[in-house]
Protein backbone atom coordinates (compact mmCIF):
# COMPACT_ATOMS: atom_id res chain seq x y z
CA UNK A 1 0.00 0.00 0.00
CA UNK A 2 3.00 2.73 1.24
CA UNK A 3 4.31 1.48 -2.54
CA UNK A 4 1.17 2.39 -4.60
CA UNK A 5 1.24 5.72 -2.67
CA UNK A 6 4.96 6.67 -3.68
CA UNK A 7 4.20 6.06 -6.83
CA UNK A 8 1.62 7.90 -7.58
CA UNK A 9 3.32 11.07 -6.00
CA UNK A 10 3.43 13.61 -7.85
CA UNK A 11 7.67 15.32 -8.54
CA UNK A 12 8.50 17.95 -10.37
CA UNK A 13 11.18 19.41 -12.87
CA UNK A 14 10.87 23.08 -12.91
CA UNK A 15 12.82 25.74 -13.97
CA UNK A 16 13.73 29.12 -16.72
CA UNK A 17 14.71 29.36 -20.23
CA UNK A 18 16.64 32.49 -21.39
CA UNK A 19 18.56 33.68 -23.56
CA UNK A 20 22.55 35.03 -23.31
CA UNK A 21 21.27 38.31 -22.30
CA UNK A 22 18.95 36.69 -19.51
CA UNK A 23 15.74 37.58 -21.54
CA UNK A 24 13.40 35.04 -20.84
CA UNK A 25 11.98 33.24 -23.71
CA UNK A 26 8.28 32.56 -23.79
CA UNK A 27 6.19 29.87 -25.84
CA UNK A 28 9.17 27.49 -25.88
CA UNK A 29 8.34 23.61 -25.53
CA UNK A 30 10.69 21.89 -22.94
CA UNK A 31 10.20 18.07 -22.45
CA UNK A 32 11.66 16.08 -19.50
CA UNK A 33 12.98 12.78 -19.51
CA UNK A 34 14.16 9.66 -17.90
CA UNK A 35 17.72 9.10 -18.92
CA UNK A 36 18.49 5.57 -19.60
CA UNK A 37 22.36 4.39 -20.89
CA UNK A 38 21.14 4.58 -24.52
CA UNK A 39 17.74 5.40 -24.46
CA UNK A 40 15.14 7.67 -22.83
CA UNK A 41 11.58 7.92 -21.54
CA UNK A 42 9.44 11.03 -21.66
CA UNK A 43 8.09 11.95 -18.37
CA UNK A 44 5.93 14.90 -19.00
CA UNK A 45 6.33 18.43 -21.72
CA UNK A 46 4.95 21.87 -20.85
CA UNK A 47 5.18 25.54 -22.51
CA UNK A 48 6.99 28.29 -21.04
CA UNK A 49 4.81 30.87 -19.96
CA UNK A 50 6.31 35.14 -20.89
CA UNK A 51 8.53 34.95 -18.36
CA UNK A 52 10.39 31.79 -19.60
CA UNK A 53 9.25 29.85 -16.29
CA UNK A 54 8.26 25.59 -17.06
CA UNK A 55 6.80 23.08 -14.36
CA UNK A 56 6.30 19.84 -15.58
CA UNK A 57 5.32 17.07 -12.84
CA UNK A 58 5.80 13.42 -13.38
CA UNK A 59 5.67 10.40 -10.81
CA UNK A 60 7.54 7.29 -9.89
CA UNK A 61 4.97 4.65 -12.22
CA UNK A 62 6.47 6.50 -15.20
CA UNK A 63 9.67 4.94 -14.50
CA UNK A 64 10.46 1.51 -16.48
CA UNK A 65 14.22 1.32 -16.77
CA UNK A 66 16.60 -0.68 -13.94
CA UNK A 67 17.32 2.54 -11.79
CA UNK A 68 16.77 1.92 -7.83
CA UNK A 69 13.48 3.73 -7.76
CA UNK A 70 14.80 7.16 -8.99
CA UNK A 71 14.65 8.83 -12.31
CA UNK A 72 17.98 10.36 -13.87
CA UNK A 73 16.49 13.69 -15.55
CA UNK A 74 17.90 15.11 -18.58
CA UNK A 75 16.04 18.16 -20.31
CA UNK A 76 15.04 19.17 -23.88
CA UNK A 77 14.09 22.48 -25.44
CA UNK A 78 12.52 22.74 -28.66
CA UNK A 79 10.77 25.25 -30.73
CA UNK A 80 6.71 24.97 -30.34
CA UNK A 81 5.59 24.45 -34.39
CA UNK A 82 8.19 23.05 -35.83
CA UNK A 83 9.69 21.13 -32.69
CA UNK A 84 13.49 22.49 -33.68
CA UNK A 85 15.74 21.07 -31.23
CA UNK A 86 17.11 24.54 -29.12
CA UNK A 87 18.94 22.93 -26.44
CA UNK A 88 19.28 19.40 -25.08
CA UNK A 89 21.23 17.92 -21.87
CA UNK A 90 24.63 16.48 -22.34
CA UNK A 91 25.37 12.82 -20.17
CA UNK A 92 27.29 15.97 -17.66
CA UNK A 93 24.29 17.66 -17.31
CA UNK A 94 21.78 14.57 -15.92
CA UNK A 95 20.60 15.00 -12.90
CA UNK A 96 21.22 10.98 -11.76
CA UNK A 97 19.12 9.55 -8.75
CA UNK A 98 16.71 13.13 -9.38
CA UNK A 99 15.16 14.38 -5.76
CA UNK A 100 11.42 14.89 -6.02
CA UNK A 101 12.12 18.70 -6.79
CA UNK A 102 14.80 19.49 -9.09
CA UNK A 103 15.27 23.09 -10.50
CA UNK A 104 17.08 23.03 -14.01
CA UNK A 105 17.39 26.62 -15.55
CA UNK A 106 18.29 26.73 -19.20
CA UNK A 107 20.68 29.38 -21.53
CA UNK A 108 19.47 29.60 -25.49
CA UNK A 109 22.82 29.91 -26.89
CA UNK A 110 21.80 30.47 -30.77
CA UNK A 111 19.02 32.75 -31.73
CA UNK A 112 15.75 31.51 -32.15
CA UNK A 113 14.22 32.05 -35.57
CA UNK A 114 10.81 32.84 -35.86
CA UNK A 115 8.75 29.91 -37.53
CA UNK A 116 5.20 31.16 -37.86
CA UNK A 117 3.87 34.54 -38.98
CA UNK A 118 3.68 36.66 -35.87
CA UNK A 119 0.47 38.81 -37.79
CA UNK A 120 -1.28 35.50 -38.72
CA UNK A 121 -0.88 33.96 -35.24
CA UNK A 122 -1.91 36.45 -33.14
CA UNK A 123 -4.72 37.37 -35.25
CA UNK A 124 -5.79 33.20 -34.67
CA UNK A 125 -5.42 33.25 -31.11
CA UNK A 126 -7.71 36.78 -30.46
CA UNK A 127 -10.07 36.64 -32.73
CA UNK A 128 -10.52 32.58 -31.01
CA UNK A 129 -10.92 33.95 -27.94
CA UNK A 130 -12.41 37.58 -28.80
CA UNK A 131 -15.46 35.07 -30.33
CA UNK A 132 -17.70 38.05 -31.47
CA UNK A 133 -16.15 40.91 -30.99
CA UNK A 134 -14.23 42.20 -33.95
CA UNK A 135 -10.78 43.00 -33.58
CA UNK A 136 -10.99 46.47 -34.21
CA UNK A 137 -14.01 47.06 -31.03
CA UNK A 138 -11.75 45.49 -28.41
CA UNK A 139 -11.04 47.69 -25.49
CA UNK A 140 -8.66 48.75 -22.59
CA UNK A 141 -10.57 50.80 -19.72
CA UNK A 142 -12.15 50.23 -16.94
CA UNK A 143 -15.61 48.51 -18.25
CA UNK A 144 -13.58 46.35 -20.78
CA UNK A 145 -10.26 45.08 -19.92
CA UNK A 146 -10.10 42.83 -23.02
CA UNK A 147 -6.18 43.20 -23.98
CA UNK A 148 -5.78 42.27 -20.51
CA UNK A 149 -7.33 39.16 -20.61
CA UNK A 150 -6.36 38.59 -23.88
CA UNK A 151 -2.67 38.92 -23.49
CA UNK A 152 -2.64 36.62 -19.89
CA UNK A 153 -4.77 34.22 -21.62
CA UNK A 154 -2.74 33.93 -24.90
CA UNK A 155 0.86 34.77 -22.88
CA UNK A 156 1.21 37.51 -25.96
CA UNK A 157 2.65 40.44 -24.81
CA UNK A 158 -0.50 43.17 -24.47
CA UNK A 159 2.05 45.74 -26.79
CA UNK A 160 1.56 43.25 -29.87
CA UNK A 161 -2.01 42.83 -28.99
CA UNK A 162 -2.58 46.37 -29.12
CA UNK A 163 -1.18 47.22 -32.27
CA UNK A 164 -3.22 43.95 -33.89
CA UNK A 165 -6.25 46.49 -32.62
CA UNK A 166 -5.17 49.69 -33.90
CA UNK A 167 -4.48 48.12 -37.31
CA UNK A 168 -7.61 47.58 -37.95
CA UNK A 169 -8.64 50.39 -36.94
CA UNK A 170 -6.81 52.09 -39.57
CA UNK A 171 -7.81 49.49 -41.57
CA UNK A 172 -11.73 50.32 -41.06
CA UNK A 173 -10.85 53.71 -41.95
CA UNK A 174 -8.53 53.85 -45.02
CA UNK A 175 -10.15 50.11 -46.21
CA UNK A 176 -5.91 49.55 -46.45
CA UNK A 177 -4.08 46.09 -45.40
CA UNK A 178 -4.52 45.81 -41.36
CA UNK A 179 -1.12 43.44 -41.85
CA UNK A 180 0.77 46.35 -43.75
CA UNK A 181 -0.37 48.75 -40.75
CA UNK A 182 0.81 46.02 -38.62
CA UNK A 183 3.95 45.98 -40.02
CA UNK A 184 4.89 49.53 -39.87
CA UNK A 185 3.12 49.50 -36.12
CA UNK A 186 5.98 46.82 -35.25
CA UNK A 187 8.82 48.36 -37.17
CA UNK A 188 8.29 51.70 -35.05
CA UNK A 189 7.89 53.40 -38.78
CA UNK A 190 5.29 55.99 -37.67
CA UNK A 191 6.99 56.44 -34.69
CA UNK A 192 10.33 57.05 -36.31
CA UNK A 193 8.30 60.21 -38.17
CA UNK A 194 10.59 63.66 -37.86
CA UNK A 195 8.06 64.61 -34.70
CA UNK A 196 9.39 68.40 -34.79
CA UNK A 197 7.73 68.12 -38.19
CA UNK A 198 4.48 66.35 -37.35
CA UNK A 199 3.95 69.15 -34.45
CA UNK A 200 4.01 66.16 -31.25
CA UNK A 201 6.63 64.08 -29.91
CA UNK A 202 4.57 60.33 -30.31
CA UNK A 203 6.29 58.47 -27.62
CA UNK A 204 3.90 55.22 -27.63
CA UNK A 205 1.03 53.72 -29.74
CA UNK A 206 -1.56 51.97 -27.95
CA UNK A 207 -5.13 51.62 -28.34
CA UNK A 208 -5.96 54.96 -27.57
CA UNK A 209 -4.06 56.03 -29.93
CA UNK A 210 -6.13 58.83 -32.31
CA UNK A 211 -6.49 56.94 -35.97
CA UNK A 212 -7.06 60.21 -38.26
CA UNK A 213 -4.10 61.23 -36.98
CA UNK A 214 -2.03 58.50 -36.81
CA UNK A 215 -3.51 57.56 -40.68
CA UNK A 216 -2.43 61.05 -41.20
CA UNK A 217 1.07 60.38 -39.83
CA UNK A 218 1.43 57.18 -41.86
CA UNK A 219 0.53 59.22 -45.27
CA UNK A 220 3.22 61.80 -44.53
CA UNK A 221 5.77 58.89 -44.06
CA UNK A 222 8.44 58.96 -46.61
CA UNK A 223 7.82 56.19 -49.00
CA UNK A 224 11.66 54.46 -48.92
CA UNK A 225 11.24 53.97 -45.19
CA UNK A 226 7.71 52.10 -45.38
CA UNK A 227 9.01 49.97 -48.48
CA UNK A 228 11.98 48.91 -46.23
CA UNK A 229 10.52 48.12 -42.76
CA UNK A 230 7.73 46.45 -44.59
CA UNK A 231 10.28 44.49 -46.64
CA UNK A 232 12.00 43.77 -43.24
CA UNK A 233 9.08 42.69 -41.52
CA UNK A 234 8.02 40.22 -43.87
CA UNK A 235 11.58 38.92 -43.34
CA UNK A 236 11.02 38.83 -39.80
CA UNK A 237 8.23 36.99 -40.69
CA UNK A 238 5.89 39.81 -38.65
CA UNK A 239 3.40 39.75 -41.63
CA UNK A 240 3.23 37.58 -44.27
CA UNK A 241 5.11 37.80 -47.63
CA UNK A 242 2.23 38.49 -49.31
CA UNK A 243 2.45 42.10 -47.67
CA UNK A 244 5.74 42.83 -48.94
CA UNK A 245 4.70 41.90 -52.32
CA UNK A 246 1.75 44.61 -52.17
CA UNK A 247 3.80 47.51 -50.25
CA UNK A 248 3.41 49.69 -53.40
CA UNK A 249 -0.29 49.09 -53.46
CA UNK A 250 -0.73 49.51 -50.33
CA UNK A 251 1.39 52.71 -50.63
CA UNK A 252 -0.70 54.11 -53.39
CA UNK A 253 -3.89 53.71 -51.18
CA UNK A 254 -1.75 55.99 -48.33
CA UNK A 255 -1.08 58.43 -50.57
CA UNK A 256 -4.88 59.27 -50.86
CA UNK A 257 -4.60 60.81 -47.83
CA UNK A 258 -1.46 62.90 -47.64
CA UNK A 259 -2.95 66.11 -49.14
CA UNK A 260 -5.45 65.91 -46.79
CA UNK A 261 -2.83 65.30 -43.91
CA UNK A 262 -0.51 68.21 -45.01
CA UNK A 263 -3.89 70.71 -44.59
CA UNK A 264 -4.50 68.99 -41.56
CA UNK A 265 -1.21 69.59 -39.86
CA UNK A 266 -0.97 73.17 -41.79
CA UNK A 267 -3.94 74.42 -39.68
CA UNK A 268 -2.85 72.03 -36.24
CA UNK A 269 0.51 74.38 -36.26
CA UNK A 270 -1.69 77.28 -36.62
CA UNK A 271 -3.93 76.44 -33.18
CA UNK A 272 -1.47 74.72 -31.27
CA UNK A 273 0.70 78.50 -32.21
CA UNK A 274 -2.80 79.88 -30.87
CA UNK A 275 -3.09 77.84 -27.83
CA UNK A 276 0.54 78.59 -26.47
CA UNK A 277 -0.07 82.49 -27.15
CA UNK A 278 -3.10 82.90 -25.67
CA UNK A 279 -2.22 81.52 -21.71
CA UNK A 280 -0.20 85.06 -21.73
CA UNK A 281 -2.41 87.81 -23.57
CA UNK A 282 -4.40 89.72 -21.96
CA UNK A 283 -8.30 88.05 -21.38
CA UNK A 284 -10.50 90.94 -23.83
CA UNK A 285 -7.54 90.15 -26.81
CA UNK A 286 -9.11 86.33 -26.94
CA UNK A 287 -11.90 87.17 -29.29
CA UNK A 288 -9.58 89.34 -31.58
CA UNK A 289 -6.95 86.46 -31.64
CA UNK A 290 -9.80 83.96 -33.20
CA UNK A 291 -11.21 86.04 -35.52
CA UNK A 292 -7.20 87.08 -36.48
CA UNK A 293 -7.15 83.26 -36.96
CA UNK A 294 -9.96 82.78 -39.46
CA UNK A 295 -8.71 85.88 -41.56
CA UNK A 296 -5.05 84.55 -42.06
CA UNK A 297 -5.78 81.15 -42.61
CA UNK A 298 -3.49 81.09 -45.73
CA UNK A 299 -0.84 83.30 -44.35
CA UNK A 300 0.62 81.46 -41.20
CA UNK A 301 3.61 84.48 -41.66
CA UNK A 302 0.68 87.47 -41.42
CA UNK A 303 -0.95 85.53 -38.33
CA UNK A 304 2.14 84.81 -36.39
CA UNK A 305 2.85 88.66 -36.56
CA UNK A 306 -0.20 89.98 -35.99
CA UNK A 307 -0.67 87.91 -32.74
CA UNK A 308 2.41 88.39 -31.00
CA UNK A 309 2.16 91.99 -31.46
CA UNK A 310 2.82 93.83 -27.99
CA UNK A 311 -0.64 95.18 -27.70
CA UNK A 312 -1.77 91.99 -27.08
CA UNK A 313 0.06 91.37 -23.95
CA UNK A 314 -0.30 92.40 -20.19
CA UNK A 315 3.24 93.40 -20.24
CA UNK A 316 6.98 93.16 -22.12
CA UNK A 317 7.50 89.90 -19.52
CA UNK A 318 4.46 88.25 -20.66
CA UNK A 319 5.29 88.86 -24.31
CA UNK A 320 8.82 87.53 -23.58
CA UNK A 321 7.21 84.14 -22.49
CA UNK A 322 4.75 84.09 -25.12
CA UNK A 323 7.34 84.37 -27.87
CA UNK A 324 10.03 82.22 -25.90
CA UNK A 325 7.61 79.04 -26.34
CA UNK A 326 6.66 79.18 -29.27
CA UNK A 327 10.18 79.65 -30.51
CA UNK A 328 10.74 76.44 -28.12
CA UNK A 329 7.62 75.18 -29.87
CA UNK A 330 9.28 75.82 -33.39
CA UNK A 331 12.16 73.82 -32.91
CA UNK A 332 10.88 71.29 -30.67
CA UNK A 333 7.68 70.53 -31.63
CA UNK A 334 4.56 71.67 -29.48
CA UNK A 335 4.43 69.50 -26.41
CA UNK A 336 3.58 70.98 -23.42
CA UNK A 337 5.96 68.87 -21.20
CA UNK A 338 9.03 69.21 -23.97
CA UNK A 339 8.41 72.86 -23.59
CA UNK A 340 7.88 73.04 -20.06
CA UNK A 341 11.13 70.83 -19.19
CA UNK A 342 13.63 72.07 -21.39
CA UNK A 343 12.28 75.73 -20.42
CA UNK A 344 12.82 75.36 -16.96
CA UNK A 345 16.03 72.99 -17.09
CA UNK A 346 18.36 75.35 -19.66
CA UNK A 347 16.74 78.28 -17.87
CA UNK A 348 15.35 79.40 -21.62
CA UNK A 349 14.32 83.06 -20.66
CA UNK A 350 13.99 84.88 -23.54
CA UNK A 351 13.73 84.23 -26.96
CA UNK A 352 17.20 84.90 -28.00
CA UNK A 353 18.12 82.37 -24.96
CA UNK A 354 16.83 79.54 -26.95
CA UNK A 355 20.18 79.60 -29.22
CA UNK A 356 22.22 78.10 -26.57
CA UNK A 357 19.91 74.67 -27.18
CA UNK A 358 22.67 74.51 -29.64
CA UNK A 359 25.11 73.66 -27.34
CA UNK A 360 23.34 70.59 -26.54
CA UNK A 361 24.83 67.20 -27.50
CA UNK A 362 22.54 64.18 -28.35
CA UNK A 363 23.83 62.38 -24.68
CA UNK A 364 22.28 65.58 -23.60
CA UNK A 365 19.06 65.73 -25.45
CA UNK A 366 18.43 62.26 -24.49
CA UNK A 367 18.01 62.96 -21.28
CA UNK A 368 16.31 66.19 -21.56
CA UNK A 369 13.89 64.01 -23.59
CA UNK A 370 13.82 61.24 -20.84
CA UNK A 371 12.71 63.90 -18.34
CA UNK A 372 10.06 65.31 -20.28
CA UNK A 373 8.50 61.77 -21.26
CA UNK A 374 8.23 60.47 -17.42
CA UNK A 375 5.81 63.59 -16.94
CA UNK A 376 4.10 62.28 -19.93
CA UNK A 377 0.88 60.27 -19.48
CA UNK A 378 2.07 57.43 -21.30
CA UNK A 379 -0.75 54.98 -20.13
CA UNK A 380 1.60 52.66 -17.83
CA UNK A 381 3.64 51.98 -21.20
CA UNK A 382 7.43 51.52 -20.87
CA UNK A 383 9.21 54.33 -22.46
CA UNK A 384 10.67 53.73 -25.90
CA UNK A 385 14.31 54.12 -25.76
CA UNK A 386 15.36 53.78 -28.96
CA UNK A 387 13.04 56.34 -29.89
CA UNK A 388 13.89 58.74 -27.53
CA UNK A 389 17.11 58.06 -29.39
CA UNK A 390 16.06 58.87 -32.89
CA UNK A 391 14.20 62.06 -31.46
CA UNK A 392 17.35 63.58 -29.68
CA UNK A 393 19.46 62.94 -33.08
CA UNK A 394 16.64 64.94 -35.06
CA UNK A 395 16.77 67.95 -32.15
CA UNK A 396 20.42 67.88 -32.96
CA UNK A 397 20.42 68.26 -36.56
CA UNK A 398 17.81 70.82 -36.56
CA UNK A 399 19.75 72.83 -33.59
CA UNK A 400 22.59 72.58 -36.30
CA UNK A 401 21.06 73.50 -39.27
CA UNK A 402 19.02 76.62 -37.46
CA UNK A 403 22.57 77.92 -35.33
CA UNK A 404 25.89 76.52 -37.01
CA UNK A 405 28.40 78.82 -35.50
CA UNK A 406 26.77 78.15 -31.72
CA UNK A 407 26.80 74.07 -32.73
CA UNK A 408 30.20 74.49 -34.08
CA UNK A 409 31.47 76.00 -31.02
CA UNK A 410 30.41 73.98 -28.60
CA UNK A 411 31.83 70.63 -30.49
Amino acid sequence: MVKQIENKKENLVFGRVVDRRNRPLANLLVQAYDRDMRSEELLGECSTDRDGKYEIEWSQSQLSGKERGTADIAVKVLTREKKTPLFASDMDAVRFNASPREEINITIETAIQPEVVEYDYILKQVTYLADRVAVAELQEGKENRDITFLSRETEIPAGKIEHLVVAHRLQAASKIDAAFFYALLRKNTILKNDFIQSLHARLVIDINADIQTLLYDAALTDVKIIQRDVQAAAKELIVPASTAREWKRNVELLQQYRTKAEEYYKNEHRRKVLNIVSRFVLENKINEMGKIFEENKNDPNAFLKKITDESFFQSDVKAAQAKTSLALGELLGFDDHIISQISESQKIKKPEDVKKLAKLNKVAWKKELTAAADKMDLAGKPLNKKLIDLHASSIVRKMEKAYPTMAFTAQ
